[in-house]
């Protein structure tokens, strides 16, 4: 049954956080459609802290900008055939590219109703994009429990 798979259930954690504000974001890109994800990700990275061991913002940043590419590289060219899909029944408001551009991002992803709808069109993106942020977040947890494993080792090594 459908509700009951990890992927959905992820999925509906991710989609159940507040809302993102527009000010809060640095650029407006096909990003944009993912920042639900990526905040998800960096939400449980700063849950699996290690109070020994404090991983600097820049290196938890490299982390989610790695996240974010990924995630990228999967959703583009459905990203790119649904803007397309998009421009095709109705025009997108602006007078310039960049202004139709963005109007089609804002009313396509800027809300957390709208990226339901979105992933409700395409829910093997959706699948697919769950499983992938559960990998990274996988790879993270193992990478902090190999450190808490390890500290003794490490801490004469570096010594």
């Amino acid at each position: 049954m459908l509700e009951k798979q990890n992927w959905f259930l992820v999925t509906k954690e991710i989609l159940a956080q507040e809302e993102i504000d527009y000010d809060k974001i640095e650029a407006i890109d096909f990003s944009y459609a993912l920042r639900y994800h990526v905040n998800y990700f960096k939400q449980k990275v700063n849950d699996y802290a290690l109070p020994f061991l404090e991983i600097e913002e820049e290196n938890k940043k490299k982390f989610l900008e790695h996240l974010a590419k990924d995630l990228f590289s999967i959703s583009i060219k459905t990203f790119v055939s649904d803007l397309h899909k998009h421009k095709k029944k109705a025009p997108f408001a602006g007078s310039s590219p960049e202004e139709r551009y963005y109007s089609y991002l804002t009313d396509r992803f800027g809300s957390i109703s709208s990226i339901q709808q979105f992933f409700f069109e395409y829910p093997v993106l959706c699948r697919l994009l769950t499983e992938r942020l559960e990998f990274h977040l996988d790879n993270y947890i193992q990478f902090i429990q190999g450190i808490e494993e390890s500290i003794e080792e490490i801490i004469k090594v570096f010594r």
